[in-house]
């Protein structure tokens, strides 16, 4: 690992512990108040509207609460999947009942169907992809927990929309950014 690498590293985690403690500390009102609103932009976006296959993700403490709005968008006709780790690489399962007791605890802890679940084989065009992470910037930048899953993801999916919703206290103006890290398509914030 080169200098710079190493330097860009040890600057994102110094800033995830940053922000995982901004997060800690935010009050319960303001984070239900944004999530609200970081909902109801989601909703609004044509294209989830309009997706067929919602690629997402079970929300961990510091991320919005999206399931509710997954099932909502499930119960519309919109296929729902949710990622689990396959050697290294996100492989998305196809969670068919909506139900959260068809999920099992998979790599990390992470909430996940079943490994027999069918994958994501949708054409980019019909589907989206809710993306999760700590920090990001307007103008679609992210930094997530630190092993390249979502990034190594996108960067073979490059027409797939891509959006995240966060905090206000994961709005960072700029981001370290390496070699591998994907922008985003959107940023829904409440700023």
């Amino acid at each position: 690992m080169t200098t710079t690498a190493n330097s860009v590293q040890q600057k994102k985690r110094r800033l995830r512990r940053r922000i995982r403690w901004r997060m800690n500390t935010m009050a319960t009102t303001t984070r239900r108040n944004e999530e609200r609103r970081l909902i109801a932009s989601l909703k609004q976006d044509d294209k989830f509207a309009a997706a067929k296959a919602i690629l997402a993700y079970h929300p961990m403490d510091s991320e919005p609460s999206i399931l509710p709005t997954l099932i909502s968008a499930g119960n519309r006709g919109a296929e729902i999947y949710l990622p689990r780790i396959n050697g290294g690489m996100l492989d998305f399962l196809r969670w068919k009942t909506l139900d959260l007791g068809e999920l099992e605890k998979s790599k990390y802890g992470i909430s996940a169907p079943p490994e027999n679940a069918s994958s994501w084989t949708r054409a980019a065009e019909e589907s989206i992809i809710i993306v999760p992470g700590l920090g990001f910037t307007p103008g679609g930048w992210r930094m997530g927990r630190g092993k390249g899953y979502y990034d190594r993801f996108l960067a073979d999916h490059l027409r797939l929309y891509s959006v995240a919703l966060c905090f206000s206290r994961q709005v960072h103006s700029r981001l370290p950014v390496e070699d591998g890290d994907v922008a985003l398509m959107r940023i829904i914030h409440p700023q």
